[in-house]
């Protein structure tokens, strides 16, 4: 169960989410940090009266172990 993580709304709209959350602190990856980008685009036709609901996802997730990005800093 993901209990640390963080939901931002992107431009007050419904369609476009940024997550981030934190691994288990016990991991071999000392805190592992995940994050990914959500658009959701709801598409909505009227045909003979009926509505069709289409959904585009777009998820774009980037996962940073920490002692990878410790030892990238130390190599500049």
């Amino acid at each position: 169960m993901i209990s640390d993580y963080k939901v931002e709304i992107i431009n007050d709209g419904m369609q476009e989410f940024f997550v981030e959350f934190h691994g288990q602190k016990d991991s071999k990856f000392v805190h592992p940090f995940v994050s990914f980008y959500l658009f959701i685009l709801f598409v909505y036709f009227s045909s003979y009266g009926g509505v069709l609901l289409s959904a585009i996802f777009s998820v774009s997730i980037e996962i940073f172990p920490l002692h990878i990005v410790f030892l990238w800093l130390n190599s500049m």
